[in-house]
């Protein structure tokens, strides 16, 4: 299982090109997104692993430092178990263990002609006891907290030197974006484009922003053009049964009509005459549900909204290749 994480989330108005900042937060569109891959804990169960990432996740959330995000800085763990002993003069045997949780930021690229730059460093020894094994590692675990001042030092730190990579190296990760856009890899491209922060220099972020608009249309189009298909084949069957008899499962329509994008202006208006052949055998709920959608796609501030909404799922969901390699950049 992978982990995401950013530092700030952006908050962008991907339909007309403009930045913004959210009310809440004014500093929103400087993020720094990281991303944590546990790769490097499979020699420990899969339970362990889980939980290793979830803690450094909440983590940094809880420190105020990250939210949600891909990138190709990358959160690397290590834990170490240095020693374990069982204490049974009690009614039930108590396991101790003693281990070493390491974190390293490191930057990812897709070549295999440098080594790993390593941004910033951190390690933590900790100790756990429960009355079976697992769960003393697991409490081991459990016992960082987000308090911890060498942790926070460690994310600002890493924070700050991210912020000055972008400085020189900006239209390097531009590049990376440009060419999964040219593979056809929407979600890595979307991501990447997403992952400059507004704090890089102005000419590289209105590059990032302007192809990632274009790229999340693109993305939205492909996507709606097999949302359509299916629709079309719904609609041609609906139309071929009698109305009063068919047992035809409406909501199956009323599914891809929530999941349509009305970024895709073209698209979305060919959907709305699909849907418009049948919605006479929609019941009162789905008509609900089909007006609901319409009233939303009609309204700017909504898409714009529901935009961000999803190029930020889009990136927390992203999984790099596994045959990809962390470099210096």
């Amino acid at each position: 299982m992978k982990y995401l994480l950013s530092a700030v989330m952006l908050t962008a108005s991907l339909l007309t090109g403009r930045t913004f900042v959210s009310a809440q937060d004014a500093q929103d569109n400087t993020a720094i997104k990281l991303y944590v891959d546990p790769s490097n804990l499979n020699t420990l169960s899969r339970s362990l692993q889980e939980r290793i990432a979830s803690k450094i996740t909440q983590l940094i959330s809880q420190t105020g430092t990250a939210e949600t995000g891909y990138s190709n800085f990358f959160v690397v763990p290590k834990f170490d178990i240095l020693s374990s002993s069982v204490d049974d003069a009690g009614i039930m045997k108590v396991y101790m263990t003693e281990c070493e949780l390491s974190l390293v930021i490191q930057s990812r690229s897709y070549t295999k002609t440098m080594g790993p730059t390593i941004f910033a460093s951190w390690s933590r020894r900790i100790t756990g006891s429960a009355t079976v094994n697992e769960e003393a590692l697991a409490n081991a675990i459990n016992s960082i907290g987000p308090g911890d001042n060498d942790l926070v030092a460690f994310l600002q730190q890493s924070k700050t030197k991210i912020s000055a990579y972008f400085q020189t190296h900006c239209r390097e990760v531009v590049a990376e974006a440009d060419q999964a856009l040219a593979l056809g890899d929407y979600a890595r491209a979307i991501s990447l484009y997403f992952s400059v922060p507004s704090n890089a220099p102005a000419a590289c972020y209105k590059s990032a922003q302007d192809a990632l608009m274009k790229t999340y249309k693109k993305y939205v189009a492909d996507r709606c053009s097999k949302q359509l298909i299916q629709l079309k084949a719904f609609v041609a069957r609906a139309q071929s049964t009698d109305a009063t008899t068919s047992t035809l499962n409406y909501d199956a329509v009323i599914d891809i009509i929530k999941d349509l994008d009305p970024a895709s202006a073209d698209c979305y208006a060919e959907a709305t005459k699909q849907i418009e052949k049948i919605e006479k055998r929609f019941d009162e709920k789905q008509r609900q549900e089909w007006e609901l959608k319409k009233r939303s796609a009609a309204d700017q501030a909504e898409i714009q909204k529901e935009t961000i909404k999803a190029i930020s799922r889009i990136s927390n969901s992203y999984q790099p290749p596994a045959s990809t390699v962390i470099i210096a950049k």
